[in-house]
């Protein structure tokens, strides 16, 4: 499919003359855009540099030119298929020699070295992650591990945001594809799983019963060796066995008369 051609009759086709600076800068740039996703693909993007190229461009019909790209990004995705399958087709096109076998095993061998390690990287950043789903990420991402980090951390907060907005009853089930170690998915190796006998060890160690009926975890109320004392003590007497927080101290002088206060004088009334 030759782009320049089916770009120059377009402009042909709406009225525009000036194609001066149609260089091959614009036509290696549209041809990239042709292999970009639909998802990915921003047209406005495309008018705009396109419209900064070709004066002209700005009287052309957004709406012509949508429909232009459309078809022209479908033909160039069909011609793309065809060549592909005529190259297996041919005897020519299929790679026999030992040399280039040797080459694409080579290459194949660092392509999985570089994702056994980044996949390393990402189960050392997110351990309560299985492989799986990481490896998941880091296809995604086409081996970024920049953006693989990202798009694990946009997933987790999302299971954190389901999480705190879910109901009680669903509160114990799993509703997100970043799922911890389930038992058919592969566990990451830095993971530790306890025995009974270390889980055991280590719910006496750390005060945790299981309780019966409820088969759930709960602290254990920590018994006093012995009873509050109820004693109080003042100067190494003691002043009350209640356990009461405040006393009445009783003044040095007991014969010590009463305090008297003065009446108001009453007001004088005249006869």
């Amino acid at each position: 499919m030759n782009l320049r051609e089916s770009i120059s009759g377009f402009f042909a086709k709406t009225g525009v003359t000036d194609t001066s600076n149609l260089d091959e800068d614009l036509i290696t740039y549209l041809e990239e855009s042709l292999k970009v996703c639909d998802d990915d693909v921003d047209v406005e993007g495309l008018s705009s540099v396109c419209e900064a190229y070709i004066p002209d461009f700005k009287n052309i019909c957004r709406t012509e030119f949508n429909c232009w790209y459309t078809q022209t990004r479908a033909a160039f995705i069909s011609s793309q298929t065809d060549n592909s399958a005529t190259r297996l087709g041919q005897p020519g096109g299929i790679r026999s020699t030992s040399s280039e076998i040797e080459g694409t095993k080579t290459l194949a061998t660092d392509d999985n070295s570089i994702c056994d390690a980044s996949l390393g990287a990402l189960v050392k950043m997110f351990p309560q992650v299985c492989q799986k789903q990481l490896k998941h990420c880091l296809q995604v991402a086409d081996g970024d591990l920049g953006k693989a980090v990202n798009l694990a951390l946009d997933r987790a907060e999302q299971v954190t945001t389901n999480k705190a907005q879910s109901s009680p009853t669903d509160r114990g089930q799993v509703t997100s594809s970043m799922s911890p170690n389930l038992p058919d998915s592969k566990p990451n190796e830095s993971v530790s799983t306890l025995s009974a006998e270390e889980r055991t060890s280590m719910l006496e160690r750390y005060g945790i019963v299981q309780a019966e009926r409820t088969e759930s975890l709960c602290p254990v109320p920590h018994a006093a060796a012995e009873p509050k004392s109820t004693v109080r003590y003042l100067d190494g007497k003691v002043v009350d066995t209640k356990g009461k927080k405040y006393i009445e101290i009783k003044p040095e002088y007991p014969n010590m008369p009463q305090p008297q206060f003065l009446k108001a004088l009453r007001r004088y009334k005249k006869h």
